[in-house]
């Protein structure tokens, strides 16, 4: 199932309760721009920390100062978060439960997940299923069918259980659409489907209910990313892929099939962050930012709209960017400090302002300096600038987080508690 795809939780799951919630009634009427998101933009990759430092950038949209203590941001599906004092704050489409079953259907401002302590440095979000570190320790919740959780069982959870073998140092944590991988003391551990040989232990047999390490990815590995049918990481500074091969999202050749890991030969040096989107990857390699896969809407960055099974640089990002993520047919990176988007832009997230989609980078209202952390959604952007949260983009269920359900084509601030 595509991430971001709007579905309920199982009838006998209500996950965690939330600690206040406003703005989130029923809708009345169709948002401004009317539609249903698409599916697909496997951003469960989201939830590496990023810290809120830096300087520059004028902060749009309501809300008052920025908050003290945001450490890092995620998002996934129509639902954005942020670590704030180390609790996780979250807004946004609740149908997948995250929010808790005491909360509306959204909450367009964000609201406190509950049961999480105030410890949390890392999250992830998945389609149906969620995880979060705190105090060392990793839990997840929510649907379990292919075992996502970890705790050994195929049994749903409404609140968090403890990953099994998992209380190691944990640098890395991503969640999708029935997959949850974790970077352990610099090795990297997959749970749950084995679809398209998602776990990347190197055979298909079953799917594992307890992490299983990654083939060949035993040490040194810094980054990992679940897209929607496909995981990439980082491992001493090279990237490799995983999993379905469809439109060249592997980074190799379409003709090749398998359960890899595959090494990019391309990029077998320098690679500093890595993100698996829907059907594309991106990678940030000696300050340059290199994507490759489907390319429809132009979110590879060269300038056409061909498919790109190797990686290939994006056009006019050769230095300067430190992170990127990509989302639903769309890709953003921090560059020099500021933010450059390109791909679908039927929302507005690209940022600058118009709904006007592109082959090639364009620089984000507002942000060209200060921002620190980056995460994508399904067609919304989310970014780390000045201590603060602001996003645009699709937001009928409240994915902004600002109070509002209108879509925004440049950055407002999100009114964290």
């Amino acid at each position: 199932m595509p991430m971001g795809v709007g579905v309920g939780l199982p009838a006998s799951l209500s996950v965690v309760v939330v600690l206040g919630c406003a703005g989130g009634a029923a809708m009345t009427g169709p948002p401004a721009s009317g539609g249903s998101g698409t599916t697909g933009g496997a951003s469960g990759g989201a939830g590496a920390v990023g810290e809120a430092s830096g300087s520059g950038g004028s902060p749009s949209g309501t809300g008052g100062a920025p908050p003290i203590g945001v450490t890092a941001i995620l998002a996934g599906g129509g639902v954005g978060c942020a670590v704030v004092s180390g609790a996780l704050q979250c807004w946004g489409d609740n149908t997948t439960g995250l929010l808790g079953a005491n909360a509306p259907a959204f909450c367009t401002v964000p609201v406190q997940v509950a049961g999480l302590g105030s410890s949390v440095s890392a999250a992830a979000i998945g389609t149906l299923h969620d995880c979060a570190v705190g105090g060392g320790a990793l839990e997840c919740w929510g649907d379990n069918r292919f075992g996502q959780l970890g705790n050994g069982t195929t049994t749903n959870s409404a609140t968090p259980v403890a990953v099994m073998g998992a209380p190691r140092a944990i640098t890395a944590l991503s969640a999708g659409n029935e997959l949850t991988c974790a970077v352990f003391g610099g090795a990297a551990e997959c749970w749950g489907s084995n679809q398209d040989s998602l776990l990347g232990i190197g055979t298909a047999p079953a799917d594992s209910l307890v992490p299983v390490g990654v083939s060949g990815l035993a040490s040194g590995v810094t980054a990992i990313s679940v897209g929607d049918g496909h995981t990439c990481a980082v491992m001493d500074g090279a990237a490799y892929c995983w999993g379905s091969n469809e439109y060249g999202e592997l980074g190799v050749a379409l003709t090749i099939t398998g359960t890899g890991p595959f090494q990019l030969e391309d990029l077998r040096s320098g690679v500093t962050a890595i993100s698996a989107g829907a059907y594309d990857s991106c990678a940030v390699a000696n300050g340059g930012a290199w994507c490759w896969g489907e390319n429809r809407y132009g979110e590879v960055g060269i300038g056409s709209m061909d498919i790109t099974a190797t990686p290939a640089q994006v056009q006019g990002l050769t230095d300067g960017v430190t992170a990127i993520a990509t989302g639903d047919f769309s890709t953003c990176a921090i560059v020099n400090g500021g933010v450059q988007c390109w791909g679908l832009n039927e929302r507005g997230q690209l940022g600058d302002g118009t709904t006007t989609s592109s082959a090639v980078p364009v620089q984000v209202q507002g942000l060209d300096s200060g921002v620190t952390a980056l995460t994508m959604g399904d067609e919304f952007v989310c970014a780390l600038v000045n201590g603060g949260v602001q996003c645009w983009g699709y937001n009928p269920l409240g994915q902004l987080g600002n109070g509002s359900q209108l879509n925004s084509s440049v950055p407002v601030r999100v009114n964290l508690l």
